[in-house]
């Protein structure tokens, strides 16, 4: 892996965009594999789209941020106007902390829900199965499992269990008269949802539903509930007093005119998008919950946690500085891998100690790891130690340069998204 351009974290999250404008943004399993089939764009091929309730961000390389926020705003059919007052763009060393403190559950809704976990794993693990990750990302996602798994052992900030499903099972267990829940959904929200229903609620009568019947029937015999097909909602719902909603439905549902004339009496959307139509909270016989209406009530439950954040910070700055330094060294043994001495390659004590003294320099900030800047220096550094050194630059693989898209290293460039929006292919067509 040589210059890779500059690593982006860039999405939406909670802090500044409500559930309804984060439905927007919300990619599904079948959009992610999708948008990895057809995704050709030559600056753009190592990155992993992470899709929760709380979020959807694109994490990857590109030689500008517009690449990454063009798929953005393609997904969403918002204009870039209208996309840019959500979307939040971080690079480099911000965006590696910022996905440090996403994995260890600092930046969730519910500060420490650990669910987030087994969320990247599905997420970075489907973009590995259509080859668009790399040595970088997939170190970074180990990394991002080790902060998290510290974090998890060696402070409180996870104690309980307090996250969006385990409340809203919470809340519908002190509730009244509910004796016939339906789970909508068979994905791991709702498997999540039933696990808590069967411990919380023992006595409750809880039916699935779901539009794969295979996968439906599977995950219901696994659980010990009932199961009935998609077809037969209208019925079953006529015979609930709760539904709990999460499905990965580009569209709701549920909807008024479903519930209007039902038993229902709690409906909880753990869906992003919302998998039930807006209108259903004009029923007065009706209460609706969504994700942010459930987080907020969580409150009172996690000063606990809140106490340990401090604690929290210092393992992801930890983490962060070591893998900055994994990157770093990996940057430059690899252009050193490609120098010989009389067709020998170079001592490896000796370049450890040109490591050490270019890794100072690289310290300060005024380079970045992939980064054609970053293999000047390095090579610069090289040669300094080995005069006699040969570099091979034949065998770089210029696909992978992304310092600039100019017509000169970018064979795509004519059919790039960006021509008419990156800065650097406006420089270009100067020239």
């Amino acid at each position: 892996m040589m210059e890779q351009g500059n690593f982006f974290a860039i999405g939406v999250s909670f802090k500044k965009t409500d559930i309804a404008h984060r439905s927007k943004f919300a990619f599904t399993p079948d959009q992610c594999e999708a948008l990895y089939r057809r995704t050709n764009i030559f600056c753009f091929q190592n990155f992993f789209i992470l899709s929760t309730c709380n979020r959807t961000e694109l994490y990857g390389f590109a030689p500008c941020e517009y690449v990454p926020l063009t798929l953005l705003q393609q997904h969403t059919g918002l204009t870039q106007q209208e996309l840019m007052p959500y979307v939040y763009v971080k690079k480099d060393s911000e965006a590696v902390h910022h996905f440090f403190s996403v994995a260890s559950g600092l930046d969730s809704q519910i500060p420490g829900d650990y669910e987030i976990t087994a969320q990247i794993k599905s997420a970075f693990q489907l973009a590995k199965e259509h080859r668009h990750t790399n040595g970088y990302l997939e170190r970074l996602f180990n990394f991002g499992l080790q902060a998290s798994k510290e974090v998890k052992t060696t402070t409180s900030f996870s104690n309980g269990t307090v996250s969006v499903m385990y409340t809203a099972v919470q809340q519908l267990a002190n509730k009244k008269g509910i004796n016939n829940v339906l789970v909508l959904g068979a994905g791991q929200t709702a498997q999540q949802v039933i696990t808590y229903l069967k411990k919380f609620m023992p006595d409750t009568v809880v039916t699935l539903v779901n539009r794969d019947t295979v996968k439906g029937i599977g995950v219901a015999r696994e659980a010990g509930v009932a199961y009935q097909s998609f077809g037969k909602l209208p019925q079953q719902l006529k015979h609930s007093d709760a539904v709990m909603v999460a499905t990965h439905a580009t569209q709701p549902l549920i909807t008024r005119s479903l519930l209007k004339n039902t038993s229902i009496k709690h409906v909880y959307d753990l869906s992003v998008p919302q998998n039930v139509s807006a209108d259903v909270a004009t029923l007065r016989h009706i209460e609706l919950q969504n994700v942010d209406s459930i987080s907020v009530s969580t409150n009172a439950t996690l000063q606990s946690r809140l106490a340990e954040i401090p604690k929290v910070k210092k393992i992801i700055r930890s983490y962060k500085e070591k893998f900055m330094e994994w990157a770093a060294r990996h940057h430059y043994f690899s252009v050193a891998s490609r120098a010989s001495v009389a067709g020998h390659g170079l001592p490896r004590r000796e370049l450890t100690s040109s490591f050490n003294e270019w890794h100072k320099s690289f310290q300060s900030g005024s380079v970045l790891p992939y980064s054609a800047q970053a293999t000047a220096t390095i090579v610069k550094a090289i040669q300094a130690s080995f005069p006699s050194a040969r570099l091979i630059h034949s065998t770089y693989n210029k696909s992978e340069t992304h310092e600039t898209c100019h017509p000169h290293c970018h064979p795509n460039q004519s059919a790039c998204v960006m021509a008419s929006q990156c800065g650097l292919h406006a420089v270009a067509a100067s020239r």
